[in-house]
């Protein structure tokens, strides 16, 4: 996708399960492969992750005594806007709807997940993320030349 490999940070209990995850993430991403960072339990190691050192993330749903809503939603507290992937056992509506609104940025379901889902799923939360990018360099210039209009 790009020349530099991602960063990526997977939060995933089940180690068959983040396994699985780390090698469609190897195959979709292909060269260079992703530095993917790996974490089974997050109450241990919540606060010894540094957000802004990711450039994308993938959160099982469920983690113990912390979903992965939850945790999204600590992320956005801290004013972390890297794209995020919440994974799922099962596709609920409900779950997803609240996923979004959390503040994730795409949802998948374990049971389908292929490298063409994954593929695509990254592709589109990064293209999203660049445009955010984007707009906010935009807005920025916008405003200093509505600042230096005001000025003259």
């Amino acid at each position: 996708m790009e020349n530099k490999p991602l960063n990526i940070l997977l939060i995933e209990d089940d180690e068959d399960d983040a396994f699985y995850i780390k090698d469609i993430l190897n195959e979709c991403l292909g060269s260079p492969l992703p530095h993917i960072e790996h974490f089974s339990s997050i109450e241990k190691n919540l606060k010894q992750i540094n957000l802004f050192d990711y450039d994308l993330a993938l959160f099982d749903y469920r983690l113990g005594k912390m979903n992965g809503i939850e945790l999204v939603r600590n992320f956005r507290l801290q004013n972390c806007d890297i794209p995020i992937i919440l994974l799922t056992g099962q596709g609920d509506q409900e779950v997803a709807v609240e996923a979004m609104k959390a503040g994730v940025t795409d949802y998948l379901t374990k049971g389908k997940l292929s490298i063409e889902s994954v593929t695509k799923s990254i592709r589109y939360v990064l293209g999203l993320h660049k445009e955010a990018e984007l707009r906010k360099q935009a807005e920025e210039k916008l405003k200093k030349s509505h600042a230096q209009l005001a000025i003259a």
